[in-house]
């Protein structure tokens, strides 16, 4: 039986159903509904309310959220049901479902609300009401106890939106006085179903913002990079070619992660680089996959290129030094494909090329060899080394004795 669902992937309701399809292991295909948007003629054909999510069976409709959810767990019963046939049990759920939703109108109405002081009471209230709900039920941590339930799938993506909603547009956190949510979320948030299902935090804010017409202090990522270091210039360098406002910072402990992002801390260059980019949606990814695998394999095969360079810089043969200037020159001229390591098309495998780039070119012009590095990664190095964004952190590690020590080595 093949399944369409048709959503998007910022909309909590989608989530749910979803959740639900993970949870069960239930093979179906994805449509894209783009949010904030009118919907499609053709979608609205099908679905004349225009809502999602909504499900295809073999030319059949469903829509809400929970009913999806429902025929989904029916008639998949595998691996385990979210839907316990007892009567007494669902009617439990469904009232449970019903303060849940409630609680969401009420959440982004508060969130909307410029006086959060008057929004607030009628917030606390809800809070108060769910938590109850779930501790009158059972200890938890689910709503049926150890049992992950559909009670749980309805609650858990807005009880994520507002874990970050709220401290964001209204510097509150609506769960402190609510141990058995608490307790709840801390739980339901290392199932799988959740963690492929979520947004980022960055995601959830911005999606927030066009949801209630307000703006929130989102939160700038942090880079910390040690200043000369080839491997690490690769996040700054994304950030400056591709427009995205970061915070830099020098590496002052290498126990630091390198990217603080969207509530996640990154200690690899290569992995900041690809979020950064990734959560920008940023065109320096390539849209197709086959060229997205061909960059990702021209940073693979360049890995070993800064060691080189390191080696070169601390070798007083000029023997060794000119052969081994030579060998990273060469490796970067076939790796690229044309102008740019994709031919045409401006990558993020420029991006990590770049710096190696410009180091080789600069160590050999301090030692005297010639070499013909690609003139387009340094030119891209440059660039970027002049952005406004990154340019004043830049100029004070040039005058720092840090800065000053490593750069004399190349």
């Amino acid at each position: 039986m093949a399944l369409k669902l048709y959503g998007n992937l910022v909309c909590p309701y989608v989530q749910r159903a979803r959740i639900v399809a993970m949870e069960k292991n239930i093979p179906m295909q994805f449509v894209n509904i783009p949010p904030n948007e009118a919907p499609p003629k053709w979608f609205t054909s099908i679905n004349p309310k225009g809502t999602v999510p909504t499900l295809n069976v073999a030319g059949a409709f469903i829509t809400e959220s929970m009913r999806i959810a429902e025929y989904l767990d029916a008639s998949f019963p595998a691996p385990h049901s979210l839907f316990p046939p007892r009567a007494a049990c669902r009617a439990d759920i469904r009232e449970f479902v019903q303060i849940v939703d409630a609680f969401a109108i009420v959440g982004v109405r508060a969130l909307a609300e410029p006086d959060f002081k008057a929004a607030r009471p009628e917030l606390d209230m809800m809070v108060r009401r769910l938590d109850s709900a779930m501790a009158q039920h059972g200890p938890g941590p689910y709503f049926l106890g150890t049992t992950f339930s559909l009670a749980d799938v309805a609650l858990i993506p807005f009880m994520d939106r507002f874990r970050h909603g709220f401290p964001a547009f209204c510097h509150y956190e609506p769960f402190v006085a609510a141990p058995r949510l608490r307790a709840f979320l801390s739980e339901a948030e290392n199932r799988m179903s959740f963690i492929d299902t979520r947004l980022s935090r960055f995601d959830t804010l911005r999606s927030l913002e066009a949801t209630v017409g307000r703006t929130c202090s989102l939160p700038r990522p942090v880079v910390r990079v040690r200043p000369g270091n080839i491997s690490d210039a690769r996040m700054w360098v994304a950030a400056a070619i591709g427009d995205i406002d970061i915070e830099l910072r020098t590496l002052t402990d290498v126990a630091l992660p390198r990217l603080s992002h969207s509530n996640r801390d990154i200690f690899d260059a290569s992995n900041g680089m690809m979020m950064l980019l990734e959560s920008a949606e940023s065109s320096l990814i390539p849209e197709s996959h086959l060229q997205c695998a061909k960059a990702h394999c021209v940073v693979d095969d360049a890995a070993g290129l800064p060691a080189l360079l390191e080696e070169a810089s601390l070798s007083d043969d000029e023997g060794k030094t000119a052969r081994l200037l030579e060998e990273v020159a060469v490796a970067l001229r076939q790796l690229m494909q044309g102008e740019y390591v994709l031919d045409t098309t401006l990558s993020f495998a420029d991006i990590a090329l770049c710096p190696i780039a410009d180091a080789a070119k600069r160590l050999a012009a301090r030692r005297g060899v010639p070499i013909e590095v690609p003139p387009t990664l340094t030119a891209l190095f440059t660039e970027a080394s002049q952005k406004p964004l990154v340019k004043p952190t830049l100029d004070r590690w040039r005058t720092s004795d840090a800065s000053t020590e490593r750069a004399a080595k190349w």
